[in-house]
């Protein structure tokens, strides 16, 4: 049996503003509200939403495979009487879904889009951290160097892709050179290097994780909570109490009244508190 496919319209009375595809309706046929999702992403359309009375209609039903050639058509057709559709110029630009170019080719127009977004400078380094090659393009170098750079379903791949989005500076070797985006090396220097010290970057990055994971462990066992400062009326400090818990303790009052005298600023008939310096404390687990 042929996967079906609804084509739906977004409108407010007899103005469409959107065209959009679903295969999730319900017992009868219909589409809710709720299933239409793509509207919440686009901001005019989110508008229409808040400050119209929205109608979701069913255009006509078609099967899942075609329902590209089909949502086009109700596209230019609404768009060709005047109705303000938030996708028309969307789809008219090329913007298609990866769906669609599954075993198709693109038109000329999202080839070059496509071609441009790759021209993100690429930089090379050899095994010593010497300056090789900056490479006007990531392309340029996937094509000349790797030489497996290909488009599938619209997409462009290439090894070179994975190494410079590798975290470890290890996993960025490839073809006797370590390779990154001019833009990632722009981040910790002024101008690209003529020379790195791949052992100290390995070195600070292993730091970086070490501490991250301190921190976490940290995180399981403290808590960060602020001191609470008790001064006589002169504006003395008398003490220092490491968490509200501990200055109702000692007190006598309970740990909600100390933050509420904190806030507040109230006087008593010879303190008053105020919070102090935001510490890690250490987390008390009751025992059984």
């Amino acid at each position: 049996m042929t996967k079906k496919a609804i084509i739906y319209g977004v409108k407010s009375g007899d103005t469409y503003h959107y065209i959009g595809k679903t295969i999730q309706a319900n017992k009868n046929g219909e589409i809710t509200p709720s299933k239409v999702q793509t509207q919440y992403l686009k901001p005019k359309l989110r508008e229409v939403f808040l400050n119209n009375v929205i109608e979701i209609e069913n255009l006509q039903v078609v099967p899942a495979n075609e329902w590209w050639d089909d949502k086009l058509e109700e596209v230019v057709e609404k768009h060709r009487t005047d109705h303000p559709l938030h996708n028309a110029q969307w789809m008219k630009d090329g913007k298609r879904g990866i769906c669609y170019w599954e075993g198709k080719q693109r038109d000329p127009h999202t080839l070059q889009r496509l071609s441009e977004s790759k021209y993100k400078r690429c930089v090379q380094y050899n095994s010593d951290g010497e300056l090789v090659k900056i490479w006007d393009s990531c392309k340029e170098a996937a094509i000349k160097v790797f030489g497996d750079y290909q488009i599938i379903n619209g997409s462009a791949e290439s090894k070179l892709y994975k190494l410079i989005k590798a975290h470890k500076i290890q996993n960025r070797l490839s073809h006797n050179s370590y390779w990154f985006t001019e833009e990632q090396l722009k981040k910790h220097f002024t101008l690209v290097p003529k020379r790195i010290n791949i052992d100290a970057m390995a070195k600070a990055q292993r730091e970086r994780v070490s501490r991250a994971i301190s921190k976490g462990q940290r995180e399981k066992t403290h808590s960060p909570q602020y001191e609470i400062l008790k001064y006589n009326l002169k504006g003395k400090l008398i003490r220092t109490y490491p968490t509200a818990k501990v200055a109702g303790q000692k007190l006598g009052f309970s740990e909600s009244y100390v933050s509420k005298l904190c806030r507040k600023g109230t006087r008593t008939n010879s303190f008053y508190l105020t919070y102090g310096e935001k510490k890690l404390q250490p987390i008390t687990r009751k025992t059984t």
